[in-house]
């Protein structure tokens, strides 16, 4: 079962997408959740959300499935020890400061003692920058990787939803592998193809058109967040790439980028 924050972002994330098909002048509504609530559905339509986009009387119901963009498994391990060490503590430093703060950092090497070492000096780097108010980066250039970005407000995201607002976003600074299409190609591939043959396959084959939500933000239950740093035009690459393998079954795939914006990488208008 996903979690709350799961559900949580997930309902967050088509109510963005209605409001962003809006924006263009489409008018759009949100008919159902079929896999929250499937008894008005059809069998076996798992999808996250149907959306009725058009005029009335000639809406078109639109499939909508979520799914994030994951990081390796190398960084998922390295990344679940990282917020066990930093998230609480710098939680505790943002909230004194009354401000939200991003950290970037390289997942350490070495062993337990020297990871230790490493988280600390991390938490050095947040209580400075949010005493002196500046973001941290080391200019010396020998670790790129660990960064502290301080937001200009008290929370990320919006505290007035559920789950909708942290004071700390952990993100590891790269994955495994400085090619990022390629690491995209080793860690994509297989959630689209599980999407593409399951959930969307059968949205198309009751006769819905069909669209992927991407998400690089994820929720605070991923421990070790998603992977931000591919562009739209990296993640459209390998998703096109995997729809082939699937003739008919997509008609549209849009990106919710780091910041929150939306882009569509994939198809024809919606």
């Amino acid at each position: 079962m996903p979690s709350d924050q799961a559900v949580a972002r997930e309902a967050r994330l088509v109510r963005n997408l209605a409001n962003w098909l809006r924006s263009q002048g489409k008018q759009c509504t949100v008919a159902g959740w079929p896999d929250r609530d499937p008894g008005p559905w059809p069998a076996g339509l798992t999808v996250e959300t149907v959306l009725a986009v058009g005029p009335d009387g000639a809406q078109t119901q639109w499939a909508v499935d979520v799914m994030t963009i994951p990081v390796p498994a190398s960084t998922a391990a390295g990344m679940a020890e990282a917020r066990q060490q930093l998230h609480v503590p710098a939680a505790q430093l943002a909230e004194s400061a009354h401000r939200a703060v991003t950290i970037s950092i390289r997942i350490p090497a070495g062993d337990s003692a020297a990871r230790k070492t490493y988280y600390q000096e991390v938490l050095t780097r947040v209580e400075e920058a949010l005493r002196t108010g500046s973001d941290y980066y080391d200019a010396s250039g020998k670790d790129p990787a660990t960064q502290v970005l301080l937001s200009d407000g008290e929370f990320l995201g919006d505290p007035s939803e559920s789950h909708g607002a942290v004071r700390v976003h952990l993100v590891p600074f790269t994955g495994g592998s400085a090619d990022l299409l390629a690491e995209l190609q080793s860690t994509l591939v297989a959630p689209l193809d599980k999407k593409l043959g399951n959930q969307l396959k059968r949205a198309k084959d009751h006769g819905y058109h069909t669209l992927l939500l991407l998400d690089q933000v994820g929720n605070q239950s991923m421990p070790a967040g998603v992977t931000w740093l591919p562009s739209a035009s990296a993640v459209g690459t390998i998703a096109a790439q995997r729809v082939a393998a699937y003739p008919g079954v997509l008609d549209a795939a849009v990106l919710a980028q780091p910041d929150d914006s939306l882009v569509q990488v994939f198809g024809d208008s919606i």
